[in-house]
């Protein structure tokens, strides 16, 4: 069963929904094994406008494999960042200066040091409705616990808020967002 779309219009909070360029649909994004993401933009994806073709729009050599690569819009501009997520948790940060493939990703740094889960727990979402993605760990009983991003970026730092989700007894590589 898929999830509702978030409130604030469909924008790409995380992976299950990655809006590239910001215009409130989710967009197709192939990932490679070295990072790299070519791109295409959802026109109407439905046959009544098809995909735009945008090629290769991160090179990857982030030193993030494939499999750590993540998209949400962690400073509330609408457009999914490049996440790389390390086997600790911590997260590195690009921002999406593009969308539309011209403007580049701004290097934000490490935005998160990763709070004793493996990286493969983490997901990311916008669980209060501020616009901004919030940091998720999933615990293999399906449980999640919630930090919210209070800057845009979590340079403003992370707040902690607990458990927000007991589980219902599926793995949590089974919990979708």
């Amino acid at each position: 069963m898929r999830p509702a779309p978030p409130a604030r219009g469909g924008g790409g909070l995380g992976d299950y929904q990655v809006d590239f360029d910001g215009d409130g649909r989710s967009d197709y994004l192939v990932v490679g094994a070295n990072g790299s993401v070519d791109a295409w933009l959802n026109r109407g994806g439905d046959g009544n406008g098809g995909w735009s073709p945008l090629g290769q729009v991160a090179k990857g050599g982030t030193g993030a494999t494939g499999d750590q690569v993540r998209f949400a819009d962690v400073n509330g501009d609408r457009r999914a960042d490049y996440l790389a997520v390390a086997a600790n948790g911590a997260v590195t940060a690009w921002l999406n200066k593009g969308g539309d493939g011209n403007g580049g990703w701004t290097s934000a740094g490490q935005i998160a040091s990763g709070v004793g889960s493996t990286g493969d727990q983490v997901r990311f979402g916008d669980v209060n409705g501020d616009g901004y993605a919030d940091y998720l760990m999933v615990e293999p009983t399906g449980a999640v616990n919630a930090w919210v991003n209070k800057g845009g970026t979590g340079t403003a730092g992370w707040t902690a808020v607990g458990r927000i989700a007991a589980g219902t007894g599926v793995p949590g590589s089974q919990v979708r967002l």
